[in-house]
């Protein structure tokens, strides 16, 4: 499953998600959004590769691994001690369950 980090363009915020093509992702990242989104934002979101997650799921070690941090106000890395993973995806489920 490849990995890609979503944003809604004009947004400051970013979410990682997964996705078997570019549009699987987008609607992937539509439907795990934490705040609501209609079908019309599809034409919104913009997607980046995240190649260095394909087929992993976005634990905070993971993540840390991938040298990979949200930012603060600042431009300053956030800990990914306390990352909360809104992907819904079969590999992020997985992970949750072990």
């Amino acid at each position: 499953m490849k990995a890609w980090i979503g944003r809604i363009e004009g947004e400051e915020w970013v979410m990682p998600i997964h996705g078997e093509t570019a549009g699987k992702g987008k609607a992937f990242f539509l439907k795990c959004s934490p705040i609501m989104l209609g079908d019309s934002d599809f034409l919104f979101v913009r997607l980046r590769r995240f190649h260095a997650l394909d087929d992993k799921p976005f634990t905070p070690e993971n993540l840390e691994a991938a040298d990979w941090h949200y930012v603060d106000e600042d431009g300053e890395d956030l800990s990914n001690e306390n990352f909360i993973n809104d992907c819904s995806c079969e590999v992020c489920r997985k992970a949750i369950k072990v």
